[in-house]
């Protein structure tokens, strides 16, 4: 069996896939890309992946492009049980509304927030998709139920992310209680997301020192 992985450790989907790769017992063969430096456009990438985004998965000639699909084709390949994403179509129903809501609302409006530059807008939105997790973490202890799932994986590596450059979170106090507890509890959270979002918030603080861009009070509140 070979899983080759294409990554870089400051991007949440990458990080998410290294995570559930450790709670199936995976082993990659890893090859890391500085996509700050532009290695995922290097020919030799492209020609694997013509979209030039991580993370990328090779596996017995099955490529696969998008964080979210390689989480669950892992769990479904490797899993011994279907606790990370159920095989009922109401449980997974609402697993997969999470995932999609992720990567098609909250990880846009929260990096938009995160530019420096950003207009007052994106921070509106980003708030607004904070309050529709904090809502949801409400009425269950984890983002999809009861159980942590792989839905909990993607958000963790998404919402760590901008914790670490916005870390006043106490709007969202569900969200603050969640996001504590799964540091805790998802597997290789300290080996596999901790540094990539230490990195990301390095990156992030020079380039606005870089940039000559002051963090303005609403920000100060956090988000």
């Amino acid at each position: 069996m070979s899983l080759d992985l294409y990554y870089c450790s400051t991007i949440p989907g990458c990080r998410a896939v290294l995570m559930v790769g450790e709670a199936l017992g995976l082993t990659f063969n890893l090859h890391p890309l500085d996509v700050h430096n532009k290695e995922h456009l290097r020919q030799e990438f492209i020609e694997v992946n013509p979209l030039k985004t991580v993370p990328l998965l090779k596996h017995e000639g099955l490529v696969l492009f998008e964080s979210h699909v390689i989480c669950t084709y892992l769990i479904n390949k490797f899993g011994k049980d279907d606790s990370l994403y159920p095989k009922d179509p109401a449980s997974r129903a609402k697993v997969d509304q999470i995932l999609y809501f992720d990567s098609g609302t909250l990880y846009k409006n929260l990096i938009n927030c995160l530019d420096p530059k950003h207009p007052k807008c994106a921070y509106i939105k980003a708030r607004e998709s904070l309050s529709v997790i904090n809502r949801q973490l409400g009425q269950t202890p984890y983002a999809a139920g009861d159980q942590i799932t792989v839905a909990d994986f993607a958000l963790v590596a998404t919402i760590s992310t901008a914790e670490a450059v916005q870390p006043d979170l106490s709007r969202h106090p569900n969200i603050v209680t969640w996001l504590r507890k799964c540091k805790s509890v998802i597997p290789g959270y300290e080996l596999h997301n901790e540094p990539g979002v230490q990195q990301f918030a390095k990156l992030y603080h020079s380039k606005k020192q870089k940039d000559g861009s002051e963090v303005n009070d609403k920000n100060k509140s956090g988000v």
